[in-house]
């Protein structure tokens, strides 16, 4: 089972031309909104992918917790421990921009309020893999890790905002994952030599704290340091690109779901690219992840990852 630790929130997406300057008062006639949050993301791609999945994390009494939690209900997501608390359920707005131009201003709420003291050491076994990433209190998931780590189960941590991530939640991770922009910041972060391409950062990230690294580059693929080998895998080509904001979120989900089937690592990390790349086709992160028959059908005729 993959039992995912983190945020649930309301993305809503402002179609503005462009940013207001300072003082500036701009309408706009309408917006979208989609359930989001990349815990909630990561659960739902990897419940999608074909393993049971569970979310833990934390909503207010309102209407965007209820969307919220709905949505990964009629994915058959198990929500028992998703928790209620007085402050607002979290929300990003999605200013004007696409891909790594678009401006995002994320309001936490509740998700703040998340706790490792929701998940029982009953289910951190090594039958389970644990999903985190870095939206709430860093000290919280490193609790939760190193449970995990003592009870046998896999660690899994998205390294997003690399900026709060430390070298004890590092220790305590079996697979690092994060794309090209953040790689650079979480090793200037930790006073380490960026300098150097992607896939040489990725493997002294993998050297330096014994895990498995796996790091997106949007169109030129993604890499891969898992258990001491290279690997590379092509971006899946798509005609065009309409919201980019849960590729990653989809990327990973797929990837654990798979290994927790028992994929090999080059199958999942196959089969992963091209969920990532097909989630780009939709706004919505989750309304646009894709079924796991589509994947396996696209990946017979799609270049297999290759040994680096």
């Amino acid at each position: 089972m993959i039992i995912v630790f983190g945020t649930l929130e309301i993305d809503v997406y402002i179609p503005a031309e462009k940013l207001p300057e300072l003082g500036q008062h701009i309408r706009c006639d309408d917006y979208d909104s989609f359930p989001g949050g990349k815990g909630a993301n990561q659960a739902f791609s990897a419940s999608r992918a074909g393993s049971k999945t569970a979310i833990i994390g934390r909503i207010g009494d309102d209407a965007f917790g209820r969307r919220s939690t709905q949505n990964l209900k009629r994915e058959s997501i198990l929500g028992s421990g998703i928790g209620m608390v007085d402050r607002p359920t979290g929300c990003s707005y999605m200013l004007p921009g696409i891909g790594e131009d678009m401006t995002i201003i994320s309001c936490e709420g509740a998700n703040m309020e998340t706790t490792s003291e929701q998940v029982p050491n009953e289910i951190l076994n090594a039958s389970n893999t644990v999903v985190a990433q870095l939206l709430i209190p860093v000290e919280q998931t490193i609790d939760l890790f190193r449970r995990a780590k003592d009870r046998g189960a896999r660690t899994v941590l998205n390294a997003s905002p690399p900026q709060y991530a430390n070298r004890d939640i590092l220790e305590l991770t079996d697979l690092l994952f994060l794309n090209a922009r953040e790689i650079r910041i979480l090793m200037d972060h930790l006073k380490m030599n960026s300098n150097g391409d992607i896939p040489e950062l990725t493997q002294t990230l993998s050297r330096e704290f014994k895990l498995d690294c796996v790091t997106t580059c949007g169109s030129k693929g993604s890499y891969a340091c898992y258990d001491g080998q290279g690997w590379h895998v092509d971006a899946y080509p798509v005609d065009k690109v309409i919201d980019p904001t849960g590729a990653g979120d989809c990327f990973l989900g797929y990837l654990v779901s798979l290994l927790d089937q028992k994929y090999r690592f080059d199958e999942a990390f196959h089969c992963a690219s091209i969920a990532g790349s097909l989630a780009c086709r939709a706004q919505g992160a989750q309304s646009s992840v894709p079924f796991l028959d589509d994947v396996l059908e696209r990946a017979h005729d799609f270049a297999a990852p290759q040994r680096k």
